[in-house]
This record gives structure tokens, sequence and C-alpha cells, in this order.
């Protein structure tokens, strides 16, 4: 059944508009219509939304060409068709022109099926063009945006490896305008590499090979890493071209390179506690039969200085393990009351090894600088790595100053800093006359992972880690620099009474370090185990010996009613001293323990252990320290820490 048509019809004799329209029924069309004979009727008539017009050309108040004109201006896409008995064929032909699709004369109506059908297949295909247009313009639209704002670069290469499409993406990877960018040859904006890389790549993709490879491009500020990905455009059996994906890949590459240093130091962690554990044994042994020698009335004065310089040797051969480890990140913090000035010039030489021969080192030390506590290491570490800054911002030579002073610090100057207490502070200033940073830098500097160095110079840790020290010291930071001049820091640790810190140091050695009571001692290596018990034997205590954590357990069943204390290794082949000690102290809750190592593998033992070290003695060790340590563990009326 076919489309009933909506006809509006411009004419004026109703008899003869009926004529047409049964004309029409005869070529098999239903149809409904409206007949008009006035301008304002045939606006009215416009507003149904007829499917077919109909008009006569002359009318006595309208005519055809002006309804035609009317239809044009509302721009409707209705089909018109002039059909009159008078229009003639200049008439006509200007009709078409206009926009008629087609006219007729009344009294030869034979084709006015056929003028129909195809004024409606017109139509229709006008129609359908314009949606396909509105489409393709939709499209393109969504494709604009889409291209214009992805972080992945999209460019198009023709077969002249020219860009004939680049997003904006696309040209920033060239520090390029998409205009000045689109154009241009790979040969012209990448010489070298498109000899290389880009034109062997882009020939197997014209090949029709899809292509995966990753670029590193040098960008002033450093260089950036792209995968670059390559997809053949075919139309029929030919690449016509290439679509080129760019995706930025260096904040990737850049967390798999922190990530490589987080393992390398990992590695030289571990590497440096094997050393340290084996090693801190052997100055034990060093460090303490040096101590009871020096503690013979007897020692000619030659040996004693020999013995006294062994000993200097030992202190300084401990002090470098302790810098070993303090630069792997595994070393536990030992504060202890520190003069600022010894730790500089300690570390000078270390300092002039690693920044190099063209840079000046000034010293300013105050003679009478406060003492402070703070852990060595970590003095000698936040040095270092301040002065490993300075160096880089000082490529072709300069001067670092370093400086020590007593300050008094205000209420006033501190403003904005609530969490520092007004009182005396030495105040360390590192300074350089390197190329300075901006603002907004040095808002950033204590951020962790935060360099200004290019790519593969820097971990952007250095200050991070300055900052974490001083921050556990107790001190505060304050950096001024100017750009092209150089930078300043000054950091502030609170002065400790030096009488108060004496007193607590020195009760430990004066305390009475004799006694009687019955210790188990565990220590696997038994040059150390021998050392301790010649130690504990002189200051009159009786030690039941064991050389690991099994051995220990048998000992101490068979002496378990006379056994006060238990002195162990913490690392141990068997089990560990923290897994005997529970053992032991789940039969015997009032026992006392101090644990020795040369180094502590795990790190939630170490992070247990610094709440308080009474029951904790680092490796190597005096006899009077070691002595000491074991009378106040036996002296308090608890144990300490559950271990």
């Amino acid at each position: 059944m076919s489309k009933l048509l909506r006809i509006l019809y411009l004419e004026d004799s109703a008899s003869e508009a009926e004529l047409v329209i049964r004309e029409l029924r005869r070529f098999g069309f239903d149809s409904q219509y409206l007949r008009v004979s006035t301008e304002a009727e045939f606006h009215a008539g416009l507003e149904t939304m007829p499917d077919l017009i109909f008009a006569d050309y002359s009318l006595p108040q309208f005519d055809g060409l002006s309804a035609l004109s009317l239809l044009l201006d509302r721009r409707l896409e209705i089909p018109f068709i002039l059909i009159s008995g008078t229009i003639g064929e200049d008439a006509a032909v200007a009709s078409i022109k206009q926009g008629a699709a087609d006219y007729l004369m009344k009294d030869r109506l034979s084709r006015l099926g056929s003028a129909v059908e195809r004024a409606l297949s017109e139509q229709k295909l006008r129609f359908d063009r314009k949606q396909a247009e509105a489409a393709l313009r939709q499209s393109e639209e969504c494709l604009r945006i889409v291209t214009g704002r992805a972080r992945v670069g999209l460019g198009v290469v023709n077969m002249d490896h020219c860009l004939v499409f680049a997003n904006a993406a696309f040209a920033e990877t060239f520090n390029l305008s998409i205009e000045d960018l689109v154009g241009k040859h790979f040969g012209n904006l990448l010489p070298k590499l498109h000899e290389e890389r880009i034109r062997p790549s882009l020939e197997s993709a014209f090949a029709g090979n899809r292509v995966d490879y990753e670029l590193c491009l040098p960008k002033p500020d450093g260089s950036c890493h792209y995968v670059i990905n390559y997809e053949p455009v075919m139309e029929g059996l030919r690449v016509t071209n290439v679509v080129v994906v760019v995706i930025d890949i260096t904040a990737r590459r850049n967390a798999e390179e922190q990530l490589r240093h987080s393992q390398k130091m990992e590695a030289v962690g571990q590497l440096a506690g094997g050393i340290a554990h084996d090693f801190n044994n052997l100055l034990t042994v060093i460090s303490g039969y040096t101590g009871l020698l020096l503690q013979s009335s007897t020692l000619p004065n030659p040996v004693q200085s020999f013995a006294i310089e062994i000993g200097n040797a030992a202190e300084r051969a401990a002090d470098l393990t302790r810098r070993l480890l303090a630069f792997s990140r595994q070393q536990m913090r030992s504060p202890e009351t520190v003069n600022l000035n010894d730790v500089i010039s300690e570390t000078q030489k270390l300092l002039h090894r690693t920044i190099g021969e063209d840079l000046e080192i000034s010293l300013t030390l105050d003679p009478i600088l406060y003492p402070v506590w703070v852990d060595r290491s970590e003095m000698s570490q936040l040095l270092l790595n301040l002065s490993i800054n300075a160096r880089d911002a000082m490529p072709n030579g300069g001067r670092l100053g370093i400086q020590t002073q007593n300050v008094v610090v205000g209420a006033v100057e501190i403003l904005g800093s609530s969490c520092i207490e007004p009182g005396e502070y030495v105040m360390l200033t590192v300074s350089d006359s390197g190329s300075g940073m901006t603002e907004a830098i040095q808002q950033k500097i204590f951020e962790p992972f935060f360099t200004t160095k290019p790519v593969g110079k820097g971990t952007g840790l250095g200050l991070a880690i300055v900052h974490g020290i001083v921050g556990r010291s107790g001190g505060f930071i304050r950096v001024s620099s100017t750009v092209g001049v150089g930078t300043v820091f000054h950091i502030y640790f609170p002065h400790v009474v030096k009488t108060k810190a004496v007193a607590r140091e020195s009760s430990e050695t004066e305390r009475p370090m004799n006694g009687t009571e019955t210790i188990l001692l565990v220590e696997d290596d038994e040059s150390v185990r021998q050392l301790a018990r010649t130690i504990l034997t002189e200051c009159g205590y009786k030690v039941v010996e064991a050389k690991n954590g099994q051995h220990a357990l048998k000992k101490y069943l068979e002496h378990k009613d006379g056994i006060h204390m238990l002195i162990s290794d913490l690392v141990m082949p068997d089990i560990s001293g923290v897994v005997l000690a529970e053992h032991i102290r789940g039969l015997q809750s009032d026992i006392r323990i101090l644990f020795i190592s040369g180094y502590i593998f795990d790190q939630e033992t170490r992070d247990r252990l610094l709440v308080d070290n009474r029951n904790f003695l680092q490796k190597p060790f005096s006899p009077k320290v070691f002595a000491s340590r074991v009378r106040a563990a036996l002296d308090l009326h608890e144990s300490g820490i559950e271990p």
C-alpha cells in the first residue's frame, strides 16, 4: 500500500484542482489535499508540513513563483511542482532554476505520476545527503575534540614521509605548533633519527606492517622517552598513509629508574649488612682485647702506646662500617652528644674526594660551639648530600662554604614555624656560589623525587633525606637563594646542656661493673664469645656459654634455677636472639636481657630496639661499655623492652 500524500495545492479553481488530484490517484498515489489561493492561506498551509506542493503559475492575488520564493526563504525541503495552462517555456526554465522540482501543463498531465515520483525521490536523496553531511560534521567535530584533547600524540604521514595531520600532543613532542608541523618532512624535523630509526620503520609500515618501537628525544630540560606505533591505512591493496601514535612514557621510565635505584640501594644495604655483621665481630675482638690490655697497670709504655693506636684504628674502622650502613640507610640511629665541628673535620677528606678539586671548600667553625644531640653518621650524610647539591650547581667550579656558630632564636624570628621553640641553637650554614634557584623551585626542593637535574643525574632524594635527618634531630631548615648568585642553607639544631649529657654518659662508665650473678652468654662467633666471657669473668660473673640458640635452650634448662640474665647475639644461624629470648622469657618472666649485634637485618627488630637502647649494644664495644651495660640491665627492676 502506497504512502498517503499530504498535498498543499495553490489553485483558485476547485474543479481544476480536483482534476489534477484524480489524475494523481490514477497513477496510484493516495492523497489528501488542502487547496489555498492567497498568500496568507499558503503561509498557513505550510504550517501543516505537507509532503508535496502543487501550484498554479498565475493567480489573481498570488502566483506560483512568489510561493516558490517564499518556500525557499523558509528553508523548507518540500517538493514544489508548477501546474499551469499558461506558463511559457522561458518561465518554466526559470522556475526550475529557482528551485521547482518540475513543471506541467494542465492539458498534458501524462507525466504527473513520474514527475511526482522523481520529486519525492530527489527529496529523499537530499534528506539522506543532509543527514550524512550532518553525521559527518558531527563525526569530524568529535574527532577534532578527541584528537585535540588527547594526551597521546596522533599524526598522519603520507608516502613521502610528510605529515598531513597532527594533533596538539603530537606537535608538543617537537615543541612546534600544529601549523608549523603539518606539511613538514620527518627528515627535516629529525634528520639523524629519520635515517637511523624513523625512515626504516615508516618504510616497513608502508609495506603493510604494524611497527612499534621506543624513541628517546633530547629536550632542554632532559631526555623524553616515547613509544611510537605505526598503523598502516589501506586503500584497496595499497597503503596510502600511516597513522603515527606517540605515547610519552618518560614518567614511567623515571619511576622504573627510581625503582631500580631503590633496589640497588637495597642490595647495597644487604651487602653492607652482611659485611658489617662479620666485620664488626672482628672489630669487637680487636677493640675488646685492646681495651683489656689498656686496663693492665703493668703494660710497658711503648706497648701501651701501640695498644692505644690499635684501639684508635679499630674505632675508625667501626666508624667506616657505620658510614657504609648509613649510606645504604640500614643503620640504626644512635644519637649522642656531638660537636658538629668534629663531624665536619671527620667528613672533610670525604668531601674533597667527592666534590672534586675544582671547588674551594671554606670552613668557618666556632671554636666554642654548643653540643647537639644527633646521630654522627646522619650528620656526615647531611653534609655529603648538601655538598653534592652545591657541586652540581657549580659545574665550572666555585666556592663551597661551611660555617658553624651558636645562635639564639627569638619568637619574632620563628613566626610561621609554630613547632620551633625559641632558644639556643647551633646553626650549620652550607653555602655555594652556584646557579641559584627560583622561588617556585625552593618551594619543592624537600619533596621526595623532586629534582631539577637531567634524567639519570639525580634521584630527587638528597634534600628529602636532609630534611628527614634535621627533623629527626629536632631542628629546622631555612633556605635562601638567588638565581645566578648562589644558595645558602641555614640548619638549626637545638643546643643540649653538655653537663647533663656528660653526666648521663659518664654514669654508665662510672657505674659499679662487678657482680656475682649467673649469665647465659649466647654468641655464634667463638672469638667474640671468648672475649665476652673474659670480660664477664673478670667482673666476677658466672658465665654459662652457648654457641647458638638451640644450644642455649639446652644450657638454660640445665641451669634455669640459677640464670639471672641472657646476653645473646641477635643474628645466629639456627634461631635468632629475639626468638630465643621469647622462649626463655616464657619460662622465666623476670630474666634480664641484653642483645648484642654488629648489624640487625630485620627492620621491625631495628624499630623496636630504637625505642630504648638499654637492652641493645652495638658491636664493636669496649670492655668498659659492655660491663656497664650488663650491670645496668641487671640493676633494672624490669627487663626493659619486650623483645
